[in-house]
């Protein structure tokens, strides 16, 4: 016959002792930390991509008025 029990048949405790209760709660821990450090990451190339973004709206702005003064020196040349 087979007998089913709930202890450790090393240490005689409980399956769920105080043990993986603590394991449990660092693992819980970890991920609650890895989140928080994934969250700040996040912000920090969101910002970064707003400052890619009008970076190149600013290069958009001096390429535009480059184009504009080429083409009034241009005229004056004539």
């Amino acid at each position: 016959m087979v007998s089913f029990s709930n202890r450790n048949p090393h240490t005689g405790q409980p399956y769920k002792t105080e043990e993986l209760y603590s394991r449990e709660k660092d693992s819980s821990n970890r991920l609650r930390e890895e989140v928080r450090q994934l969250k700040k990451k996040v912000t920090k190339l969101e910002k970064e991509l707003d400052t890619f973004k009008n970076a190149n709206q600013e290069v958009a702005y001096w390429k535009d008025l480059a184009e504009w003064l080429q083409e009034y020196i241009d005229i004056m040349e004539e």
